[in-house]
């Protein structure tokens, strides 16, 4: 241990929303959509499917941080001289989920989605990854025309979810101090003046 009452930090504990986002998309999506048409969007040399235009692209938007840090101080075990020091923030996700294809297909599943993203169904499928969905916004119509001219048919539906990342520490810890002496230091030192 170093001569600072804290080390480095040791950990990040940052829950991995796109992988639950991912996760939630093959669970509520209906009709089911296989798992090689869900693809993670702003990925380098990921082609869309080959085929047909039915697939759905999610993507982690926006980071918006809520609120200063939290502290934490956690005892050491026994009479281990450290204890664990961790700080934490809350962060909201922006996550875009589009869906591609057949005009019904793909507002099924929007749908679908966006229900199980504004109840206890969402609430209760993102709790086990560290995150928590608060709402989904309306689905809306982002259809366009592609580079060959041919209309491609997008619904997006918007869910924003939060997580807690926090940063940990060892951190020298005592319970209790030995004073030897206490005085007054107006009393016993008052102040000189010049």
């Amino acid at each position: 241990m170093s001569d600072t009452p804290i080390a480095p930090p040791h950990a990040l504990d940052m829950p991995d929303a796109a992988a639950a986002v991912y996760d939630f998309i093959l669970a509520f999506a209906l009709p089911p959509i296989a798992p090689e048409r869900v693809i993670r969007g702003f990925e380098n040399r990921y082609s869309l499917p080959a085929g047909n235009d039915d697939y759905i692209l999610y993507s982690l938007a926006e980071q918006t941080r809520h609120g200063t840090n939290v502290t934490r101080f956690t005892p050491p075990a026994d009479d281990a001289p450290e204890g664990i020091l961790s700080k934490s923030k809350l962060v909201e996700d922006l996550v875009h989920i589009d869906f591609h294809g057949d005009a019904d297909i793909a507002a099924q599943r929007a749908a679908a989605l966006e229900i199980a993203a504004r109840d206890a169904l969402g609430v209760d499928f993102f709790k086990p990854y560290g995150l928590s969905v608060l709402y989904a916004d309306a689905i809306e119509d982002k259809s366009f025309f592609n580079a060959e001219k041919q209309f491609v048919r997008r619904l997006r539906l918007n869910i924003h979810l939060t997580r807690t990342v926090t940063l940990s520490a060892r951190a020298q810890y005592f319970e209790r101090v030995a004073m030897s002496r206490v005085e007054n230091v107006d009393a016993h030192h008052p102040p000189v003046r010049s």
